[in-house]
């Protein structure tokens, strides 16, 4: 089942929630919508579900308009952030409600509900109530209930967000290994950058009700678009500097542009990863910046290092342990910085490099 939305609007009074948004979700794929707290995501997926409807712009599932359909016939399966369980049912019969609305015979229904508690990895729980779960337990039950009735496309709205953390790492890992055994067409909401990057086929990153980059978790990563994306997805040290003669400056350090766009000039905004720093107890090829170090943080196989330049700019590192063992370095010693890799933008948010 492919989604297509195009030119989509939708305005709540005079505030303009989601504005001109397209994007498609092929068959099979698992899509994030991925952005802050009221950019307009959940509107989206409550659009494609028929929850609400759209101002203009039209949403269509295997090539048919479905925009001013009923959410019971577009067949899609809905998963929220509260669960919204029955809480007198059990999880059998949580399971079952969808399938006997539709007046399934009781011996599919039975077999279909063994069938996804087995699934969800549930087995044994059916004569249990939500209240007698984890949250982790009645999330995937939330899962197995909207896939009873082989929905034609997943919408899940926030589906980790009421978790601890833990929780929300097992149960997405866990979602993209349900996703890949039953290949139904998924699309799901998240302000999470690292949730997105870590089970997506697919991103739309939406900000203020507009689409600013769509493309895999490397694309974005690696090539955003915009100033925007660069700095909402992943961590990232944000520079001011100037354009010319072929390299953007900054501070004391920069960084050469593309020969496409040697020309440029004017003000520009640097963006660098944490991890594209070089770091040395000295200078390195000329191009290196002095820089006391005031925090180490050691986390998993990596060190998170902030620094402050000599011009009083703050400065986020991360070396993997081997690098940073071997530099032999405390907080208060001085060392030096050079830019390994950057992303550059106009002031008109024109990506330079």
């Amino acid at each position: 089942m492919s989604v297509v939305v195009k030119n989509l609007d939708k305005k709540f009074g005079s505030f303009g929630a989601v504005n001109n948004v397209s994007f498609e979700v092929q068959e099979g794929e698992l899509a994030a919508l991925l952005g802050p707290s009221g950019a307009g995501k959940s509107t989206i997926l409550r659009m494609i579900g028929g929850l609400e409807q759209p101002d203009t712009g039209t949403i269509e599932l295997d090539g048919v308009d479905v925009s001013r359909m009923s959410p019971q016939q577009r067949g899609a399966g809905f998963v929220f952030q509260s669960y919204a369980l029955f809480k007198h049912m059990t999880i059998t019969q949580n399971i079952a409600f969808g399938l006997e609305v539709r007046h399934v015979a009781k011996n599919e229904v039975r077999e279909r509900v063994r069938e996804l508690l087995n699934l969800v990895k549930l087995d044994g729980y059916g004569n249990h109530y939500p209240s007698q779960l984890s949250g982790g337990q009645r999330q995937r039950v939330a899962l197995a209930r909207a896939l009873a009735p082989r929905p034609r496309v997943m919408l899940l709205d926030e589906p980790f967000g009421a978790l601890d953390a833990r929780v929300r790492v097992e149960l997405r890992e866990w979602i993209r290994r349900l996703h890949d055994d039953v290949h139904v067409t998924s699309i799901f909401v998240t302000h999470d950058q690292e949730e997105a990057l870590e089970i997506s086929d697919k991103i739309v990153v939406i900000n203020e009700g507009n689409v600013e980059q769509i493309g895999s978790p490397s694309d974005l990563y690696d090539r955003p678009a915009t100033p925007f994306v660069a700095s909402f997805i992943g961590p990232i040290n944000v520079f001011k500097g100037e354009a010319a003669e072929g390299k953007a400056t900054f501070g004391h350090m920069s960084v050469p542009l593309p020969r496409s766009m040697e020309q440029a000039t004017g003000a520009v905004d640097v963006f660098i990863r944490p991890f594209d720093f070089f770091m040395s107890t000295e200078g390195h090829d000329g191009r290196g910046v002095e820089a006391k170090v005031q925090r180490v943080a050691l986390i998993g196989g990596s060190v998170k290092l902030s620094l402050v330049l000599f011009g009083g700019e703050r400065v986020e590192v991360q070396l993997d342990r081997e690098h940073f063992g071997s530099l032999d370095i405390e907080v208060g010693e001085e060392v030096w910085l050079t830019p390994k890799a950057a992303k550059v933008f106009s002031k008109a948010h024109q990506p330079l490099a």
